[in-house]
Formats: structure tokens, C-alpha cells, sequence
């Protein structure tokens, strides 16, 4: 193939990204391809063929020849459907006659080499762990260690390696064992009964291709199959975000369609999903049958993990701490430089060789990076690690720390993350006489009618005559009414007394018709026929579904005149409701019921009386709404919810956990059709999500002049002007908005023209200031509050903007945000949205990139677009595989429970809670407080060492030696070392800590304190230039009085910045005084301090060479040094409020 031609598929396929592609090939000279399996090229039949290939972003893609192009190789193989069809006949005939299985999936035999070449194992990769961003760092700093031994300095090397090793072996520990979790996690292995010709052998579930028949067992499916015999239900909440059972049932062609895991969605098991149940209808002996369809990277579950692993986003700065780092180091070099002055004012005078001035020059260099700087990150990281797990947290990238300091917005997935996976009952509100009964716990307390719903009305299938399979809450009423099968199609349970049946006795209701729970009907019901009380030849019709969709199909008269009060208040406090009905079908004898749809069924059906609401409990779990407290309103960050549910339960939740306050307006943003559905603002609750928005009243349309004019925009240039004047009033009153439509071009009469800030394809609906609905335009999307009441688009968007309004934003209509021409309806969506609901997967990462720095990449009219972020530092919680787009995507990914969500995540917690969520902030708002702060701090004592040596050159031509420029490298390292212990705040505080250290106030501040600190040297030496016994130095380290003072100054200024620095740490860290490593080593050093200053050494012990000073002169040194701190530390002081109140100047308006 031509090299243009590549690069143009390339172009297209990737968008401009091909630099980013690693090209492997894929060796597939021993082996040979029936073209039969390929199915995509014709050859002579029975002749194989070597088939050139290459992988593209973990996808394999084969040459064909006939067409001179590479086509990916499929998920599915093509001629799965037809071996699909051909197995189930051949288990139909062994079923029937008896018939043999040695040809029971032959040609699976015959093509199974040839899958294992094409798809390999079913094992999926995992990324590596990361460790902490400082291999830059731990560079340079080993080529300082060379040269600090090669100038014979040998001791402060060896601590800092001895002090590195237990630091990497803690970290890298941690890291290695959490991914080696991660791998076992990911790459679960079982033996898998795998049934041939006419035997079954058990097989490692990684040893699977396509075409394979397996029995289907209870536990994790890893990997896509397809029901061939029987039946099973799968918790599919970690795909869909839903807390739903869902029931497989075995495939049935249908013809003119070929069978296909997207569309044929009820007999499909997707990989990563939990089967809970397995029962075979037909025979409770026989063992249920799938055909794994999908398999490794191919399958639900591989395709997102694929999307992980590909490099999909290029990072300009992969590591701006490192940066930031090298800055410092810069602005240190030129400090160091001024700091070299003395000695080149001196050099001559001293006698220095051209050798000196070349070391000099070095430890110049070396002065500027401090070394031990790699040491404290690893520290630091070790410590974080520690503590986080004693809390149940494990820190699996230990870079996202910086980030979580600055975490401006923290999203959480709803379902197994804020609330639990399952519902429980809470009880029954039975209706009677068209009113409300009080909440009936107990199944003996519940009407006749009721309990024979529950005992019919449901998804159960009979597997043996004790053992019931289906949904665990229909189960838990099943039995609560004391139901049970006689067969696959009756049930009989026990009939309270009543007036006109005072003994009680037992109904028997034959089941003739289950209408199936559909998302588009969002009801299931069932046609019975009772076998006492009933006319002859009359049956029942009960429904159970959303409340809203039963409400409109029964009579009116049956309705209590509180159903929306008690719907909206239960709903408000997280509960799932489900209306029941029943109704009477006459003559059914004369209906063809099995060919009846649905609505001819119900249509049927005469007298329909809504019988009462189930109640069922997702309970939020208990430290939810804390969290969400101490998170948003103590730490000052934005809570965001995105979840697959739907959003009426979403909103209902995020009121109750605190994201929503409990007076907040919330304008819910969906497509037109779903918006302006005269059933769906409550059909969206369905059997499996009922209603759960909250009636509420929205003054913001009663006013009458808007101004709206969008925010200063990062999404674009192109900006909405909405203004509403006395003129318009009148068109405001009628609420009759046209749409813009750029296709209609613009010959169009200019009073046809749509009224400034009316968006392309947007409707806006809230309720009006009189309570009526207002109409709006019904094409693109719908705004609403409350109940489906009309919106003007100024009211809603200015509204937003201003902050008087929060919104909820589906993800059909976000969808549809992305393709508006206006970028600044997309950023005040974004500013103002607090829930996402009905995500796919792949649109939660889309958030995370439209909330962060990355943006997105779209096609727009035929031209690339790209839509930047909003700049935020961003946080997931979440606990399923629909979560994985979003974890990789944010800033800081963090795995709720031990699921597979850990392969994207940068930190997990087993715990299955969101706890942990503000321990980790405030730990590294600690952790990053205390890093810059320390930076800071070994900067300082760099320059404290090198203003010692030129301060003792300066009067005498003497230097510290090796030792004692040692000696004051260790005692900084140890207090640095010790304030790595500090302990992170209890509480959430809404300060950060500054994001990088090279700004001006933290740069003035340094060059003050250095300037402070030479101050102080030349202040110590003249005092000591004016002693009247002073005659000079010797010009050697040894017993010098000029550099033993040197020293000892040098040696006492390491604690005063430190003290001072630490005032940057006071709004995230617990005062130091209760850190007892920190207080004992500082107490230490101050003690040893001063008992160098104020006690004469003894000769035999004084191993740093120090002068004998007489005691006189001690003490009045040891008094200009203690007025010398305190007036650096006042100085320094004053300096910091003046920078502060500088900076608080700057963010100040205008």
C-alpha cells in the first residue's frame, strides 16, 4: 500500500493524532487462516492462507488482499450468528429425540485455531503503576552525590542513601502489591466447564475464544455471551449504573435479523457484569448453555479498558512539579551568585588557584540543587502512603497528591457509590375509596388484590417446586404473600376474610398472558384468571409500573387527590415507588392473547382502579451526606453527581445527601421529545426507577426586564446577547420563542426572525409566577423545574449564570449541548449543572475532560472543533465498569470497593464508602503545604551554607570544612525529615495550598529572608572583628575563630526559617507543637545549638575542629544571635503581611 494512502487513513481515522501510534507487528507466519473464518475475501475452498497483520491501539487489523486495504478484525466473527442458530437446532433435537452430540457444535472444532490466532486469550492488560514524579530530581541529585564524594564529603552521601533506601522500599512495596491485586483482579482465571462434541472439560477461563460453549456458572462473566439454553439474572448496575436485575433469557432467531450482542441486549451477558441466579425453565436438572460471543479486549468491558490504554491525550507538561522545581532552582542560582561576590572581590587578595575557583564555582552549583530534596519527595510519598492506609485508602499513583490539593470539583457515580446496589421494601400505601391507607409493613395487613398482584405480576420462573429464580425484591413479595407455583403457569396463594368471604381459603389464578417490562412502555403486567369470585369467562389485568404511566391508564375516580403530594414527598426522600392496578378483561375467551400487543391488551380492559404504591428503600449509605457537608460547604469545592440512572432519582438523591440545598431551584435539561412528553417527567421512574422529582414553585420567571450577558468564556469567542425590553412584553407573556435554524439561510422576513437569545434547537421551561405552564419551541431540548412547566430562555439562562438556579443535564441532551454553534450556552450549562444522569460511559468522560484542562475534539459541520475545558482540578468516585472513561479522565480517580474500577484509578478504598474522600484531601493539601514549604526551607539552608563559607573567606580566606558543612546538612535534613510527621488538619478547610513556588510573593519572600540571613552574617562577624583579643584569622577551618563563629552562626539560623515557613502550613496542618517527632528533633537541635555556643568543648571530643572561645565572649555572641533571630523572624513577619495584603490587593476588582 502506498505510504500517502496509509497516512490518509491514518489522518481520518485518528484525527491528526498519528504521531501518537505505536505500530507493533503481529508475526503470523506459522500460522494459517481458513478464509471461511475470516469471511471477508474469497479463495479456492480449503486452502489456507498467510495473512499479513498489524496492531493499532491494542485492535489487530489483517490485509486483504482482493480489496489492497487492512480491516480491523471484528469483535464478533461473521459467521457466529449462523453457528449460533446451528447449535440451538442441534440442542432442540437432542432435547426432543435424543438425538447425539457428536454433532453438537462441530464447526467450532474446525475454526478453533484459527480464533485463537485472530483473538488470542481473553486476558486483558492493566496499566502500570506510577510511581512519584521525581526521576528528573533523583538525576540530579545523583550526579551531586558524585561530586560531593569525589571533594571528599563523604558522609552526608552516605545519609542520604541510607536514608533513600527504606523510603523506595516502602513506596515501591505499597505499589507492588496494589497493582499485583490489580492484575489478579483484572485477570481473573476459573476453570470453565466447557462442553464438545460428547464430553466437557474444564478449561481456563482465559483459554476462551468466540464460538466456545461453556455452562454458565454464578460469579463475575469475563467475557460476552450469549444464552443458548436456559435462563439467568445479572446485576448489570457496574455497566449501566442502574440498580436493576436484569433477567437473560435464551436467543430466538428472528428472521430477516442476524443476532448481534448490541441489539440482543435480553439474551447477552456482558463481561464485568455479576450473575447472580442460573435456572433452567424447561428442566431444574439441565444446565444452562452459552456461546461466548465476545471475548478480551473485543468485549464490553475490553472496549472501554482499550480506550484507557490507547494514547488518546498528550499532556504539554507531563510534569509541571518538576518545572516548577527547576524554576526555583534558577531563581537560587541567582541568589547564589550575589552570594558569590565576596569571594570574587577576595580571591586575588587570598591567593586562590585557578583549581579553587573552579571548585567554587561547583559547590556553587551544587549549593543551588539541594540534594536532598528527591529524599523529602520520597518522604513525603512513604508518609502519605502510611497513613492513608490506616484508613482503608491505597494510594496507587503516588503523583496525583499535587492534584489532590487542588481539587476544585469532586464528581461521584450514584448507584453502589452515594447509595447501595439494592432496594429493599419500605412497605405498601394501599389505596381505598380513592384515598391513601396508612404504610402497611406486613403482607397480612395488605388487600386481597394486592397480594395476587404480587403473587403474578412479576418476572419469577419456577425452577422446582422450592426453588423460585428472578428479581430478589419480587421474590421478597412473592413470598411475603405466601405464594407459590402448582406449575410454570399457576399460583396459588392464601385470601384474607372479608365481609363477603368471612373464612379464609386459597385463590388459584392461571396465568394466560405476561406483558414484559419494556423501557418504552416503563410497565409490565399479566392476564390471570382466578378460579373463584370471578365471571365466567372475565380475567384480571394487573399492571405495575411508574406511577405517572399507571396514573393515566386507570380512572380517574380511583386517583387520590394527594397521589402527586405523597408521590413528591417519598420522592424527595430517595424512595422507589410502583403504582398497581387491576382491571377486568370480559369475554376473554374471544381475544387472541398471544398475538395482542400491549396497548390492545390494556385497551381490553375495563374498570381500572390503581390498587396502592410500593415503596422500596435505596437507602443512601450513612456517611454519604457527611461527606458531601464537609466536602462542599467545609472544604469550599464543587459536588457534581454523574450516574446511567435517571435523573428524577438522581435529583431526589443529591437533595437528600446535601449536593442540592434543600430550597434550590433546579432546571432539568433533556431532549424536546423526552422533555415534552406528556408521561415522561414521571415515565423516566419506570418499574425499575420511579418517580422522584419534587413539586416545586420558580419565581425567577415573574420578572419582566433581563439582561443576560454570558461569562468571560474559556469554550469560545462567540458570546449570546439576551436582553428583554418593555417592547417585547408582550411576545414574554405569550412565551412563543422560535428556534434559529442557520439551514433555512437568510432570506428570511426579519419579523420571522427568532428574538435575540433564543438558542438553536433549546427550549426553556420553569414554572410562571401564576403557576401556568408556558409553551415553548419543541425542537433541540427542553428546560424544566418541577413539574413540565415552560421556560423562557432568558429566564433560564440568566437565572444559571447568575447563580440563582443549579441544573440537571441528561445525557441526550448533552449530546446535543456539544453540537450548538454557541459555547457559551455549553460553559454556563457547565457552571451551573450539579447532575448528570443517564450517562453512557463514555459521556462521563466526556465531563471530566469539558470540567478539566483537556477539552474535546469533535467534528462540527465537517470541520475539527475543539471545545476547551473550564480549567478545573477534578476528582471521580466511582465503582463500575461504566466509571472507567471517567477515572482515567479526571485529575484524581478514585475506585469505591474492590471492583474492577481500581484499573483506572489512581487511589481505592475496600470499605465500598466515600469516606475517604476527605481524608485524602486534607491529607494532601497537607502533604503539598508541607513540600513547598520544605523546598523553601532547603533552599534557605543551602544559602545559609554557602553565606558561612564566604562570610569566613571574606575576613580571613577560610572555609568550612567537609565536616562541619556536613554537620549543618544533616541537622537540616533531620528537622526537614521530622516535619514530613506533621499532621494533616481534622477538618476540612477551604484554603489551598499554593499551587507552584515560583510566584512573586513566594519569590519575595525568599529573597527577603536570604537577605536577612546575610545580614545577620555580617552582623556576627563584625561583632566579632571588634573584640579586642580578635587579631585575625589563621586562614585554615581548624580552630579558627572566624570560621568556628561562621559555624555557629550558620548552625543556629537553620531553625529560624524553618519556624517561619511553618506559618504556611497553619491552615492545613495541625500546629507542630503536636507533632512529638518534629518537637523532640527540634528540641535537639536547639539544645545542642546552644550548648555549642555557650560551652567550651573539650579538645578530645571536639570533632568539628570548633575555636575555644573564653566564656564572656560566648555569652555576648549567644545574646547578638538570640536578638538576631528574633529580629529575622520579625522582619520575615512583617515582610509575609505585606506580601499577603499585596496579594489580596491584586484579586481585588477594579
Amino acid at each position: 500500500m502506498p505510504r500517502t494512502s496509509e497516512a490518509e487513513q491514518t489522518d481520518n481515522l485518528l484525527d491528526g493524532r498519528q504521531y501518537l501510534l505505536k505500530v507493533q507487528n503481529i508475526s503470523m507466519e506459522q500460522k494459517s487462516l481458513d478464509p471461511k473464518t475470516w469471511g471477508r475475501f474469497s479463495a479456492p475452498a480449503g486452502q489456507a492462507q498467510q495473512l499479513r497483520g498489524y496492531k493499532l491501539f491494542m485492535k489487530v487489523y489483517l490485509y486483504i488482499p482482493e480489496q489492497g486495504t487492512f480491516e480491523a478484525v471484528p469483535g464478533m466473527p461473521y459467521h457466529l450468528p449462523k453457528q449460533i442458530c446451528e447449535v440451538q437446532d442441534v440442542l432442540q433435537q437432542i432435547d426432543r429425540a435424543g438425538g447425539d452430540w457428536k454433532n453438537f457444535n462441530t464447526s467450532q472444532r474446525q475454526r478453533r485455531a484459527d480464533m485463537v490466532c485472530l483473538y488470542g486469550t481473553s486476558k486483558r492488560l492493566v496499566p502500570r503503576s506510577k510511581g512519584y514524579a521525581v526521576t528528573g530530581s533523583l538525576d540530579n541529585s545523583t550526579l551531586e552525590l558524585i561530586y560531593l564524594v569525589y571533594r571528599g564529603r563523604y558522609f552526608y552521601p552516605v545519609v542520604l542513601v541510607l536514608l533513600t533506601i527504606p523510603s523506595l522500599w516502602i513506596q515501591f512495596k505499597v505499589l507492588h502489591s496494589q497493582h499485583s491485586r490489580v492484575m489478579t483482579l483484572m485477570n481473573e482465571v476459573r476453570l470453565t466447564p466447557q462442553v464438545q462434541q460428547q464430553w466437557v472439560r474444564a478449561a481456563a477461563s482465559y483459554h476462551l475464544v468466540p464460538g466456545d460453549v461453556i455452562v454458565l456458572q454464578r460469579g463475575r462473566a469475563l467475557c460476552d455471551m450469549v444464552v443458548l439454553k436456559g435462563a439467568c439474572l445479572v446485576m448489570e448496575s457496574m455497566l449501566s449504573g442502574e440498580v436493576t436485575q436484569v433477567r437473560k433469557n435464551a436467543y430466538v432467531a428472528e428472521a430477516g435479523e442476524e443476532y448481534h450482542p448490541d441489539r440482543h441486549r435480553s439474551c447477552t451477558i456482558y463481561a464485568g457484569t455479576l450473575v447472580q441466579q442460573v435456572w433452567n425453565p424447561e428442566d431444574a436438572e439441565e444446565e444452562v448453555l452459552v456461546m461466548v460471543c465476545r471475548t478480551g479486549m473485543h468485549t464490553s468491558m475490553g472496549t472501554i479498558i482499550r480506550q484507557l490504554l490507547t494514547p488518546t491525550k498528550v499532556y504539554k507538561d507531563k510534569e509541571p512539579l518538576l518545572r516548577d522545581i527547576r524554576r526555583l532552582y534558577f531563581f537560587a542560582l541567582v541568589m547564589q551568585c550575589f552570594i558569590l561576590i565576596p569571594y570574587m572581590l577576595k580571591a586575588s587578595q587570598h591567593d586562590q588557584s585557578t583549581d579553587q575557583v573552579i571548585y567554587r564555582l561547583l559547590d556553587l552549583v551544587t549549593f543551588v540543587a539541594p540534594p536532598g530534596v528527591p529524599l523529602l519527595l520520597l518522604v513525603l510519598s512513604a508518609v502519605a502512603m502510611i497513613r492513608l492506609r490506616k484508613l482503608g485508602l491505597v494510594l496507587l499513583h503516588g503523583e496525583v497528591v499535587k492534584q489532590g490539593a487542588a481539587v476544585d470539583v469532586v464528581c461521584f457515580d450514584k448507584t453502589g457509590t452515594l447509595t447501595h446496589n439494592t432496594a429493599e421494601l419500605h412497605g405498601v400505601l394501599p389505596v381505598q375509596q380513592a384515598a391513601f391507607g396508612p404504610l402497611q409493613s406486613h403482607a397480612s395487613r395488605w388487600t386481597n388484590q394486592l397480594r395476587q398482584a404480587f403473587g403474578v405480576c412479576h418476572s419469577l420462573s419456577m425452577v422446582s417446586k422450592s426453588v423460585v429464580a428472578g428479581d430478589d425484591m419480587e421474590r421478597t413479595l412473592f413470598k411475603a404473600v405466601e405464594a407459590r407455583f402448582l406449575d410454570r403457569a399457576t399460583v396459588i396463594l392464601p385470601r384474607q376474610p372479608t365481609r363477603s368471604h368471612p373464612s379464609s381459603s386459597q385463590a388459584e389464578l392461571s396465568i394466560l398472558r405476561v406483558l414484559e417490562f419494556s423501557s418504552n412502555s416503563l410497565r409490565s403486567g399479566v392476564v390471570v384468571v382466578v378460579s373463584k369470585g370471578m365471571p365466567r369467562g372475565s380475567a384480571l389485568l394487573f399492571l405495575k409500573g411508574a406511577p405517572s404511566i399507571i396514573r393515566q391508564l386507570v380512572q380517574s375516580a380511583s386517583v387520590p387527590s394527594d397521589f402527586d403530594q405523597v408521590v413528591d414527598d417519598y420522592s424527595s426522600k430517595c424512595f422507589r415507588l410502583l403504582a398497581v392496578a387491576v382491571g377486568v378483561i370480559p369475554h376473554v375467551n374471544q381475544l387472541d392473547l398471544p398475538r395482542m400487543t400491549q396497548q390492545q391488551v390494556e385497551a381490553a380492559a375495563v374498570n381500572l382502579q390503581l390498587l396502592g404504591l410500593v415503596v422500596l428503600n435505596n437507602s443512601v449509605r450513612p456517611d454519604s451526606k457527611e461527606t458531601i457537608s464537609q466536602v462542599q460547604d467545609g472544604g469550599g469545592i464543587r459536588t457534581m453527581m454523574v450516574t446511567g440512572d435517571y435523573h428524577h432519582t438522581a435529583i431526589a438523591v443529591a437533595k437528600h445527601i446535601g449536593m442540592i440545598k434543600p430550597h434550590g431551584q433546579v432546571v432539568v435539561i433533556d431532549t424536546v421529545a423526552q422533555a415534552e412528553s406528556a408521561v415522561t417527567p414521571s415515565a423516566a421512574s419506570c418499574l425499575k426507577h420511579p418517580d422522584t422529582i419534587p413539586a416545586q414553585q420558580a419565581g425567577v420567571a415573574s420578572q419582566q426586564h433581563i439582561t443576560w450577558q454570558p461569562p468571560v468564556t474559556r469554550l469560545g469567542s462567540e458570546h449570546v446577547s439576551c436582553a428583554q425590553t418593555p417592547d417585547a412584553e408582550e411576545e414574554q407573556e405569550q412565551h412563543q420563542l422560535s428556534a434559529h435554524d442557520p439551514s433555512q439561510g437568510d432570506d428570511r422576513q426579519a419579523d420571522r426572525n427568532p428574538r435575540p437569545g433564543t438558542l438553536e434547537g433549546l427550549s426553556f421551561r420553569v414554572r410562571s409566577s401564576r403557576g401556568e405552564p408556558r409553551p415553548g419551541t419543541p425542537e433541540g431540548l427542553g428546560f424544566s423545574v418541577g413539574s413540565s412547566e415552560m421556560c423562557d430562555s432568558l429566564v433560564a439562562l440568566s437565572a444559571m449564570a447568575e447563580g440563582q438556579m443549579q441544573c440537571a443535564v441528561t445525557g441526550p441532551a448533552l449530546e446535543r449541548l456539544l453540537q450548538l454553534s454557541d459555547l457559551s450556552v455549553l460553559e454556563t450549562v457547565m457552571r451551573s449543572v450539579v447532575v448528570f444522569s443517564r450517562m453512557q460511559p463514555h459521556q462521563k468522560g466526556q465531563v471530566m475532560d469539558l470540567l478539566g484542562m483537556m477539552g474535546i475534539h469533535q467534528i462540527f459541520n465537517g470541520q475539527s472543533r475543539f471545545i476547551p475545558g473550564l480549567g478545573m482540578t477534578t476528582m471521580f468516585c466511582g465503582d463500575g465498569i461504566n466509571d472507567l472513561a471517567a477515572l482515567a479522565a479526571a485529575d484524581v480517580g478514585m475506585a469505591i470497593g474492590a471492583t474492577d474500577a481500581v484499573i483506572a484509578a489512581a487511589l481505592s478504598t475496600e470499605q465500598g464508602s466515600v469516606a475517604g474522600v476527605t481524608s485524602f484531601i486534607k491529607l494532601c493539601k497537607a502533604s503539598h503545604a508541607i513540600f513547598i514549604s520544605l523546598l523553601k526551607y532547603m533552599v534557605v539552608y543551602q544559602c545559609i551554607v554557602a553565606q558561612a563559607s564566604m562570610a569566613a573567606f571574606f575576613v580571613d580566606g577560610s572555609s568550612l570544612d567537609n565536616l562541619q558543612s556536613s554537620a549543618i546538612d544533616v541537622q537540616a535534613m533531620a528537622i526537614a525529615m521530622a516535619a514530613c510527621w506533621v499532621t494533616p488538619l481534622r477538618h476540612m478547610t477551604p484554603n489551598k495550598p499554593p499551587p507552584v513556588v515560583c510566584n512573586f510573593q513566594g519569590l519575595t519572600l525568599l529573597l527577603v529572608m536570604t537577605m536577612a540571613l546575610q545580614l545577620f552574617h555580617t552582623i556576627s562577624m563584625i561583632f566579632l572583628c571588634t573584640r579586642p583579643w580578635f587579631t585575625g584569622g589563621t586562614g585554615a577551618a581548624d580552630l579558627n575563630p572566624v570560621a568556628s563563629s561562621a559555624l555557629l552562626v550558620a548552625n543556629l539560623q537553620l531553625f529560624a526559617p524553618f519556624v517561619s515557613l511553618t506559618f504556611d502550613t497553619k491552615w492545613f496542618c495541625e500546629p507542630v507543637l503536636r507533632t512529638r517527632v518534629l518537637l523532640i528533633t527540634t528540641g535537639i537541635y536547639t539544645i545542642l545549638s546552644y550548648v555549642a555556643v555557650l560551652v567550651r568543648p573539650d579538645q578530645s571530643i571536639n570533632l568539628l575542629r570548633l575555636y575555644n572561645f573564653s566564656q564572656s565572649f560566648r555569652l555576648q555572641f549567644a545574646a547578638v544571635l538570640a536578638a538576631g533571630t528574633l529580629a529575622y523572624m520579625l522582619v520575615v513577619n512583617a515582610a509575609r503581611r505585606l506580601l499577603h495584603v499585596y496579594g489580596q490587593r491584586r484579586l481585588q476588582p477594579v
